[in-house]
């Protein structure tokens, strides 16, 4: 995931324009994501089909506020991996997720540290 996929015009308009509160939201996806991906990669080590279900979709949740098909695609990937118990295949997901967040975060705060004066606001 670069800065070129992400689409900062398109992921504001899902916060009204509001460039503050998009930082905001970011910020804490930030914070909360690895014990969501924690908690994934437990139910994938423990054999658990219904808790990588039930994980993924919650995690599926935060991950669309941005709008980024990679990463949603990764994760409705092991939600359907956790519903059909094809645990054994979903590690090597899982670390394709891992490292396309990391990719998604280093993305966004370069974004993040231009100068937020040009991105204004998008009604």
């Amino acid at each position: 995931v670069t800065e070129a996929v992400i689409d900062l015009g398109d992921i504001l308009k899902h916060f009204n324009g509001d460039f503050a509160w998009f930082k905001q939201i970011f910020e804490l996806f930030v914070e909360k994501s690895p014990k969501d991906i924690e908690a994934i990669r437990k139910a994938i080590l423990n054999n658990d089909g219904k808790g990588l279900q039930k994980t993924a979709h919650h995690f599926k949740s935060s991950v669309s506020l941005f709008r980024v098909s990679s990463l949603i695609d990764l994760v409705i990937t092991l939600e359907s991996m956790g519903r059909e118990e094809k645990l054994q295949e979903a590690k090597p997901t899982l670390f394709k997720l891992e490292s396309s967040m990391s990719e998604f975060v280093k993305a966004v705060n370069n974004i993040l540290q231009k100068d937020e004066s040009c991105v204004g606001s998008i009604n």
